[in-house]
C-alpha cells in the first residue's frame, strides 16, 4: 500500500513538472514570437523612415545626416534652420556644406582688418598665409558641393570617396592657417580662433555627414579598421560650442600654462624627450574594430561674437526639435531688450537646382589651355592706413547673412583625373621622350630654370606637362601653382638633377613656405628628381618638399633637410623607392600617403636632440589622413650609428589627437629607441592616436618593450591589407596606368 502510494505521488509530481515545463515552452514561444513581431515591426519602421528621409526632407534626414558628426548640436541647428523650402535630401546636404563655406569666407573678409592693428611681423605674416590657405579650404568645399549635385543621394553612395578626400582638405587648410600662429603674441591668434571656430566645425561637420548620407542612401555608414569612432577630446581652456544669441565684447580665450591652443603643435625642435607618461586611471579602452557612435561631448561655453563691437541680432522664438526621437515646442528665451527680433528664415533663399546636365561628360572636349608667365614669387597683399589694436577697432560692415547659395566656378568641377593612361609615360626613357619643355642650366633647353618652364604649363589640363629637367643643381624655390594639373618633373637622378633651396623658420618664413618645391597642382608626378632644404639643424623646420595636391607619385627620388623634410600636408599621396632623411618629424602632415620600398635614414641632430621620424597630424577622426610605410627601410646615417653615445630616435609621436602611421613589413634598424614611440606633450594624444607595427623585422622591430599607450593596436592580416595602397589611396584608380612600381595589397618582401 505504501508502494503504491508512493507510486502515485511520483506520478502526480511528474505530471505536474511536465506541465510546467510545457507551459515554459509555450510561453517561450510566445514570447520570442512577440519579441520577433515587436523587432520586425521596429525594422520595418526605421526601414520606412530612412526610405522616406532618402528621399524628400523629413525631421528623420537630419537626425541622419547629423548622426556621425562630432558637433552635432550645430549640425542640427544649422539644418533645421536652412531646410525650409529644400525639398530633397541631396539639396540639404549642399546647402549644409554652402553654411560651411560662408563662415570661411566670412573669416577670410574679417583677415584684412585684424591685419591692419597686427604689429607682430609673424602674426602678421601668419595672417597673410591664412588668407591664402582658407581660399584653398572654400575650393575644396566647392568642388564637393558639385560633386553631390552631380548625383542623385542612392548614387552618391558610391561616389563619396572624393568627398571624404576634399573635405579631409578643408579641414586641413583650416587647421594649418590656425597653425600659422604657433608662438606668436598678440591678439591675432586668438581672434583668427574665435572668427573660424564655427566654419571649422561646420566643416568637419560637412566631413562626418558622408557617413549619413551613405546611411540615407541605403548603404549604412562604413565599418573597420579605417573608420573607428572615438569621443572628440575637448581641451579645457577651449571653448567650443555655438551660442547664435550674443551680444557682448568679444572674450579672447586664454590658454593655460600647459595649453594647447596657440603652441598645440609645440615648437618641433624640443631637444630632450620627457619620460614616457603611462595611461591614466580609469580610462575606458575602445574596440577599433566595432562601429561606434560618437558620444555627443558635454557642452561647453563660448561667446561667439561674429562682429567685434557690434550687437548681433537674435532670431523670433521658433520650433526647435529638441529630442531625437520627439519634436516639441520649446520657446526662445526672452531676446534682450537692446537687440532687434530677427526671423531667420526671411529671405531665406532656396537652394538653386541644378541645370539638367549629363554625367557623362567629355572633359577633354572644349578646354581652354591658357598660358601665363611668373617669377615664382608670391602675391603679397599690401595693406596701409592707421594700425589699431583690436579691442580699439570697430567693424563697421553689418552681420553677413549666410544663406544657402554658394557660388561655385566650373573650374571647380574639372576632374583631373579624367585620362589616368597618359602617365605611362613616366617609366620611359628621357632621351627618347619629346617634353614639352627642357631645363638646362648650360642653355641646351628651352629655359635654364624650373619655374621658366612650369609658368607656361597650362591649367586644368587631362593630358601631362612634360618638363625634363637635366643634370645640375638648381638653385631655386618652385611651385606648381592649383590648377595646373598633370605636370611631370623627369630628372636624370635624384643626385644628378637637384633643386635646392634653404628657406627656415629661424630666418622668418612659416613652416608652409618654407619648402624648396610646393605642389599644389593635382596629378603632379616625379621621377629622378632631388629635392633639398640647406638651412642646418638650428633653423630649425625647413621643407624640402611640400605636397598639397590629389593623386601625386614620387618615384626615384630623394628629399634631404633636416627638421621638417617632406611636408605630406593633405590628399592622397604615393611614393615609391624614395629616400627621405632628416632629423625631427622629418616625415610630417596630414596626407593619406603609401611608401612602398622607400628609405628612412635619421640625421644626426644637435647636442641633446632626440628624432622622430614621422609626426602625422590628423586633426579629426573622419579625416583621410595617414602615413603608411609598407616594405620599408628605417634607418640612420653612418654619423649618427657611431655616436657615442648614440641619440635618442623614434618611429614618431602625435602631432594631432588623431594621428595615424602604420608600419609594416619593414625593416627596423637598432637606431630606433625600444619604445618606439615619443608623446608629443604630456599625455595628448595617447589615447586617441593610431599607431601599428605589423611584422617588421631588424634589431629595431622588437615590440616587447613599446610604450603602451591606447592609441598602440595591432592588426590582423586584414586589417593591415585596409591601409595598402589599393584599398587605403584607391591607387588602381591613378597609380596602376603609369608603369610605376606598385603593388596593390601588401608587398611581397
Amino acid at each position: 500500500m505504501a508502494f503504491e502510494l508512493g507510486k502515485k505521488k511520483k506520478v502526480t509530481v511528474i505530471a505536474i513538472a511536465t506541465m510546467l515545463v510545457v507551459a515554459a515552452i509555450v510561453g517561450t514561444i510566445v514570447h520570442v514570437r512577440r519579441t520577433k513581431r515587436v523587432e520586425i515591426h521596429t525594422e520595418e519602421k526605421t526601414a520606412v523612415l530612412i526610405a522616406a528621409a532618402a528621399t524628400v526632407v523629413t525631421a528623420t534626414t537630419v537626425i541622419i545626416l547629423c548622426k556621425y558628426t562630432d558637433f552635432r548640436d550645430i549640425c542640427r541647428e544649422t539644418l533645421d534652420r536652412i531646410k525650409a523650402g529644400i525639398k530633397v535630401p541631396r539639396d540639404l546636404v549642399k546647402a549644409g556644406f554652402s553654411q560651411a563655406v560662408e563662415r570661411i569666407q566670412f573669416a577670410i573678409d574679417k583677415t584684412s582688418v585684424i591685419r591692419q592693428a597686427e604689429k607682430n611681423p609673424r602674426a602678421a605674416m601668419a595672417l597673410d598665409q591664412c588668407k591664402e590657405l582658407l581660399t584653398v579650404s572654400i575650393d575644396d568645399l566647392k568642388r564637393s558641393i558639385n560633386r553631390v549635385n552631380l548625383f542623385d543621394l542612392p548614387k552618391l553612395k558610391d561616389n563619396t570617396i572624393e568627398l571624404r578626400v576634399w573635405l579631409s582638405g578643408s579641414v586641413t587648410y583650416q587647421q594649418t592657417c590656425l597653425d600659422a600662429f604657433d608662438n606668436t603674441t598678440g591678439d591675432s591668434g586668438p581672434a583668427m580662433l574665435k572668427l573660424l571656430d564655427i566654419g571649422v566645425k561646420l566643416t568637419r561637420n560637412s566631413l562626418a555627414m558622408i557617413d549619413g548620407i551613405i546611411e540615407l542612401a541605403g548603404g549604412g555608414p562604413p565599418k573597420g579598421i579605417l573608420f573607428p569612432r572615438l569621443p572628440i577630446p575637448q581641451p579645457q581652456s577651449q571653448t567650443t560650442v555655438v551660442d547664435w544669441e550674443v551680444n557682448k565684447q568679444p572674450q579672447v580665450p586664454q590658454p593655460k600654462p600647459n595649453s594647447l591652443i596657440f603652441n598645440w603643435r609645440g615648437r618641433r625642435d624640443q631637444p630632450q624627450i620627457v619620460p614616457q607618461p603611462q595611461p591614466q586611471q580609469g580610462t575606458v579602452d575602445v574596440d577599433w574594430k566595432i562601429d561606434q557612435k560618437v558620444p555627443q561631448p558635454k557642452p561647453q561655453t563660448v561667446n561667439v561674437d561674429w562682429k567685434i563691437d557690434q550687437k548681433v541680432p537674435q532670431p523670433k522664438p521658433q520650433t526647435v526639435n529638441v529630442d531625437w526621437k520627439v519634436n516639441r515646442n520649446v520657446p526662445q528665451p526672452n531676446p534682450k531688450s537692446q537687440t532687434v527680433n530677427v526671423d531667420w528664415q526671411i529671405d531665406q533663399p532656396k537652394v538653386p537646382q541644378p541645370k539638367p546636365q549629363s554625367v557623362n561628360v567629355n572633359w577633354k572636349k572644349e578646354v581652354t589651355i591658357t598660358r601665363t608667365r611668373t617669377d615664382g614669387s608670391k602675391p603679397v597683399e599690401i595693406t596701409t592706413g592707421n594700425r589699431r589694436m583690436l579691442d580699439q577697432m570697430h567693424i563697421e560692415e553689418k552681420e553677413p547673412e549666410f544663406h544657402s547659395k554658394v557660388q561655385t566656378d566650373e573650374e571647380d568641377t574639372y576632374p583631373s583625373w579624367a585620362d589616368t593612361s597618359r602617365r605611362s609615360l613616366i617609366n620611359a626613357d628621357p632621351s627618347s621622350l619629346k617634353p614639352n619643355a627642357v631645363v638646362a642650366q648650360d642653355g641646351s633647353g628651352n629655359f635654364k630654370t624650373i619655374m621658366e618652364a612650369v609658368a607656361t604649363a597650362p591649367q586644368k589640363s587631362a593630358e601631362p606637362f612634360v618638363i625634363l629637367i637635366k643634370a645640375g643643381v638648381y638653385k631655386e624655390n618652385v611651385e606648381i601653382p592649383r590648377r595646373v594639373d598633370n605636370v611631370v618633373f623627369l630628372g636624370e637622378g635624384p643626385t644628378k638633377t637637384k633643386i635646392t633651396g634653404s628657406k627656415n623658420y629661424i630666418d622668418g618664413t612659416s613652416t608652409f613656405h618654407t619648402a624648396t618645391v610646393a605642389v599644389n597642382g593635382d596629378g603632379f608626378m616625379a621621377k629622378g628628381i632631388g629635392f633639398e632644404n640647406t638651412a642646418g639643424p638650428d633653423k630649425h623646420q625647413a621643407v624640402a618638399l611640400r605636397v598639397s595636391a590629389d593623386m601625386t607619385i614620387f618615384h626615384d627620388c630623394a628629399m634631404e633637410a633636416f627638421q621638417d623634410t617632406l611636408y605630406t600636408h593633405s590628399y592622397r599621396q604615393f611614393y615609391r623607392q624614395c629616400s627621405i632623411s632628416g632629423t625631427i618629424d622629418f616625415i610630417f602632415g596630414n596626407a593619406a600617403a603609401v611608401f612602398q620600398d622607400c628609405k628612412m635614414i635619421v640625421r644626426k641632430p644637435l647636442n641633446n636632440q632626440a628624432c622622430m621620424v614621422t609626426a602625422q597630424g590628423r586633426k579629426d577622426q573622419h579625416s583621410v589622413g595617414g602615413l603608411v610605410l609598407d616594405g620599408c627601410t628605417i634607418t640612420a646615417e653612418p654619423e649618427f650609428l657611431s655616436a657615442v653615445p648614440m641619440p635618442k630616435s623614434y618611429l614618431g609621436r602625435p602631432w594631432k589627437e588623431f594621428s595615424r602611421t602604420i608600419i609594416m613589413q619593414s625593416f627596423i634598424d637598432k637606431n630606433i629607441d625600444p619604445e618606439g614611440w615619443a608623446p608629443w606633450v604630456g599625455n595628448f594624444g595617447l589615447d586617441t592616436c593610431f599607431y601599428a607595427e605589423f611584422k617588421n623585422k631588424g634589431p629595431g622591430a622588437d615590440t616587447s618593450k613599446r610604450v603602451t599607450w591606447k592609441g598602440i593596436k595591432k592588426l590582423s592580416q586584414q586589417e593591415a591589407a585596409s591601409f595598402t595602397p589599393g584599398t587605403y589611396i584607391q591607387g588602381d584608380t591613378w597609380i596602376k596606368g603609369t608603369n610605376v612600381p606598385y603593388e596593390a595589397g601588401l608587398m611581397r618582401v
